[in-house]
Formats: structure tokens, C-alpha cells, sequence
């Protein structure tokens, strides 16, 4: 069995459970508007804003997280789970209960 593949922060790379293509660029996409949200909320600091006004600013990145997150999860499950499973690999439902637990907290 070939051995998994690391960058130099020993991460691995080229998984064959990354995201797909589409789900990237979608993400990253998504990722640059929160980045843009975030950038509003320090703005909004500095420019001394109502508690109200950076509120519903947090808001909107929160809302924006969670797309991503759900963005993931769903691509994860459809497409890693599912491989796993066809493939008669069901120690990805193990891991998929443990992942729930720790994105459910």
C-alpha cells in the first residue's frame, strides 16, 4: 500500500477524502466573504459602530461559517463516506460518528 503523502508541516496532502474540485473553489469562494465580513466587523471597531450594527455584522459570518461547514459535511458525506462504504471500507462510519460528536459541541 502506497504510503500517504505529507507537505512539509507534515499535513497530509492529496487524500483521496479532500474535497472535490467543485466544493473547493465554492469554499474558497465563500471563505473570501467571510474573510470580507470579518474585515466589516474590525472596520466597524475602528470606526467606533454600534454594538447592534457589529452584532448583526457577527451574524452574517456566523451564517456564512455554517454554509461552509454544512458546504464540507454534505461533500464529505456524499463523497467520502459514500466511497468508503461501496467499497466495503465501514470503518468510515466509525470515523463519521466520531466527527459528528466533535462538530456537534
Amino acid at each position: 500500500m502506497k504510503e500517504k503523502e505529507k507537505n512539509k508541516k507534515n499535513i497530509l496532502v492529496n487524500s483521496p477524502d479532500a474535497i472535490m474540485d467543485t466544493v473547493s473553489k465554492d469554499v474558497s469562494d465563500r471563505l473570501a466573504t467571510i474573510k470580507g465580513h470579518v474585515e466589516a466587523v474590525i472596520k466597524m471597531l475602528d470606526d467606533k459602530r454600534s454594538c447592534e450594527d457589529v452584532l448583526i455584522q457577527f451574524a452574517a459570518v456566523e451564517s456564512s461559517m455554517n454554509k461552509v461547514k454544512k458546504k464540507i459535511f454534505m461533500d464529505h458525506v456524499g463523497h467520502c463516506i459514500k466511497n468508503a462504504v461501496q467499497s466495503g471500507d465501514l470503518t468510515k462510519l466509525d470515523d463519521l460518528v466520531v466527527l459528528i460528536d466533535r462538530y456537534m459541541k
